[in-house]
């Protein structure tokens, strides 16, 4: 079974969207948050502050198999011998980039977790700002949902993203 909750839709991305999945918190409480999208020329591109709610297209769910993950490397040292070099070894460890013309699955209509400035507070309607991360806004004309949480540590609050 799918965990997608609301509505979703794949769609190519029509720019390069850097960090839409982007890495919050650290250790235990890591965790993988998506971005706003707004629509695009031929597809879906990081939405900002000008994007309105007849554009907005959705928060970022799931990207394509050609999306560049962000990966660390750690040292692993098998069979321990002295003298022994150790191998660096790669892991995913970080947020995802989207390369242009790579599909991506975004979500609206549904209670989600999105990345914010800080600022929000449970019952603010919200839009997005410049990097596709939401902020509060004071008109409904502009709101692409309402916060159901305050923003907590990792800059991450639960809000309802409307649908179309």
């Amino acid at each position: 079974m799918a965990d997608i909750k609301g509505d979703e839709i794949t769609i190519v991305a029509c720019a390069r969207i850097d960090k839409a999945i982007e890495q919050v918190g650290s250790t235990s409480s890591i965790d993988h948050i998506g971005k706003g999208l707004q629509y695009g020329s031929a597809g879906v591109e990081l939405s900002n502050a000008d994007t309105k709610p007849d554009k907005f297209a959705g928060v970022v769910k799931a990207v394509g198999a050609d999306a560049e993950p962000e990966f660390q490397s750690t040292r692993v040292i098998d069979n321990f011998v002295a003298g022994r070099n150790s191998t660096d070894m790669p892991y995913f460890h970080g947020s995802v980039s989207v390369p242009k013309g790579v599909d991506v699955t975004v979500e609206r209509n549904l209670m989600t977790y999105v990345l914010t400035d800080g600022n929000v507070k449970f019952g603010d309607l919200i839009t997005t700002d410049a990097d596709g991360k939401f902020v509060t806004t004071s008109t409904y004309a502009d709101a692409v949902g309402r916060a159901h949480s305050d923003s907590d540590s990792n800059n991450v609050a639960y809000v309802y993203i409307r649908g179309m």
